[in-house]
């Protein structure tokens, strides 16, 4: 089964929005990338977008939509699919299993042993949430939950996130068909604009 989606990269402004539409989209290569190497995108919720480029481009940012196609196969989805979950965490039990779990072990090098070690991972992108990246108490405007009920005094909060950000990292710029590459934030930056 194949999903159209909207995703979104977010970019530091440096007055050079048309380098950004004519070369993006631009790969991450931090060691600390939270899914390894790729073009990051946050997927439909614009909400996203906005956090990242206030909190991480001093609020002077680009977001760009493009479009791609998610399969079941091109993706390795740790938000939707349970048999992808299942193949993450049995990777987990066996580097337990290994001894080279410890404190130092992290979701991308999860991935990297999977494709690295278990000659499992034929994917083009993985797509995840991180669960608190976003604090409530520092952003609370791009928070979008609600509670299952009302708390009883001392006990913790139950919520659900409706708008969660979902990162999606593509390993290949043309990874799941990914295409439309525009900026849409700023307003002045879109095609058509008048003050």
């Amino acid at each position: 089964m194949s999903k159209n989606l909207k995703v979104y990269q977010t970019l530091q402004n440096l007055d050079n929005a048309n380098h950004v539409e004519d070369n993006g989209p631009f790969i991450c290569k931090w060691t600390n990338a939270w899914l390894g190497e790729g073009y990051y995108f946050w997927e439909a919720f614009l909400n996203s977008a906005h956090w990242w480029g206030n909190s991480h481009c001093k609020g002077s940012y680009f977001i760009c939509e493009s479009s791609c196609v998610k399969t079941d196969t091109n993706c390795f989805d740790l938000v939707g699919d349970t048999g992808h979950m299942t193949i993450f965490s049995d990777a987990v039990d066996e580097i337990s299993r290994r001894g080279l779990k410890n404190g130092k072990t992290t979701v991308p090098r999860i991935l990297q042993f999977l494709k690295d070690d278990a000659k499992v991972f034929h994917f083009d992108a993985t797509r995840a949430v991180g669960f608190t990246s976003i604090s409530p108490e520092k952003n609370p405007q791009y928070i979008k939950r609600l509670l299952f009920e009302l708390p009883k005094q001392g006990k913790t909060e139950h919520y659900m996130d409706y708008k969660p950000p979902i990162q999606i990292c593509f390993y290949r710029k043309d990874s799941m068909q990914l295409k439309g590459y525009k900026i849409i934030y700023p307003d002045e930056y879109i095609d058509g604009y008048v003050l």
